[in-house]
């Protein structure tokens, strides 16, 4: 599944968790008529608890594009046909929608489908697809129809061309439904979530992200404090600005009023105790430390960083230092 979702999850898909995979198909469906292009929120799966949206355009517009798609093409071979193949894809995309689902066992969230709009032509996206694939997962690829869309797809996933650019990516059992009824996901419509969107708009923002948080957290291999926050949130909101240094904005809902406090209060000390640390001091991370507000505002702790261009610059060039790396 990973090379589907890296290649269509841009920058932020690929740390996702893996869905397990479907039963593989065995013959291809039967080819029926199409119908009309639908909202591209709708074609995500219906269980989906939180989504992650990249704003491509506004990303490459950042000063700090460069450093960040050299980040993300470290990730791929040095074969040239593929650091073209990426190329296009990043010049072309538009929009990444990605999907979180409830998962199971040590995995309460993971990555369930991606929807991609952008200006590609007929059949751009099973090329690219091909293009950046390892070897042995292009050699897995065949050409399939799912639910009238045709598309690439192996025995766990498919790539779907829903329309000119635009495109469905995941497992079967997750792309199947939106495909034959598209509906927008009901956590969407939740009062809280509803809510913390409205106070962290998506507008002007490279990143933007919502989360309704899902029951099984408390599986997460973390510390003690870290589910003891988790037990009280209910949902949380993010939005992140790269037009010109870095403005990012987390509001969590919790419980209460006084979770909210007591969780505020918590998060503080910790940073607190991190801010004066050597490692902080080596990577040149004071900055932003003093500049990170914490506080709790009614039932939410509301968390914002703001940092210039020159702020940022130690940040950025240590990235661009394990890009080199890699």
């Amino acid at each position: 599944m990973r090379p589907w979702l890296c290649m269509l999850g841009l920058l932020a898909a690929c740390g996702g968790a893996t869905p397990q995979p479907d039963t593989p198909q065995s013959q291809p469906e039967p080819v029926v008529a199409a119908p009309t292009r639908p909202d591209p929120v709708a074609l995500l799966p219906r269980e989906t608890v939180g989504v992650v949206t990249v704003d491509v355009p506004l990303l490459r517009a950042s000063p700090h594009w460069p450093v960040l798609r050299d980040l993300y093409a470290s990730s791929l071979s040095e074969a040239p046909e593929r650091r073209r193949a990426l190329d296009e894809l990043l010049e072309k995309a538009e929009r990444v929608e990605q999907a979180l689902v409830a998962g199971g066992g040590s995995v309460p969230i993971e990555l369930g489908a991606v929807v991609v709009q952008g200006r590609f032509e007929r059949g751009d996206g099973a090329r690219l697809l091909a293009q950046l694939a390892d070897e042995r997962a292009a050699a897995r690829m065949n050409p399939v129809q799912v639910e009238g869309r045709p598309g690439l797809g192996d025995g766990e996933a498919a790539l779907v061309e829903v329309d000119q650019g635009l495109y469905l990516v995941g497992p079967y059992r997750r792309i199947r439904p939106p495909l034959r009824s598209p509906e927008r996901p009901p956590a969407l419509g939740g009062s809280v979530v509803r809510e913390l969107l409205a106070q962290v708009p998506a507008e002007g923002a490279a990143l933007h992200g919502w989360l309704d948080v899902p029951g099984g957290v408390d599986s997460l291999p973390v510390p003690a404090w870290v589910h003891e926050i988790l037990s009280v949130v209910e949902a949380v909101a993010a939005r992140v600005d790269l037009s010109a240094g870095l403005d990012a904005l987390l509001r969590a809902r919790m419980s209460s009023p006084a979770a909210a406090d007591r969780v505020a209060r918590e998060l503080s000390a910790k940073v607190d105790t991190l801010a004066p640390s050597m490692i902080v001091r080596a990577l040149g991370l004071d900055s932003v430390f003093s500049a990170l507000e914490l506080n709790a505002a009614g039932g939410d702790v509301v968390v914002r960083l703001q940092l210039g261009v020159d702020e940022l610059a130690p940040i950025v060039e240590w990235l661009a230092r394990v890009a080199e790396a890699r």
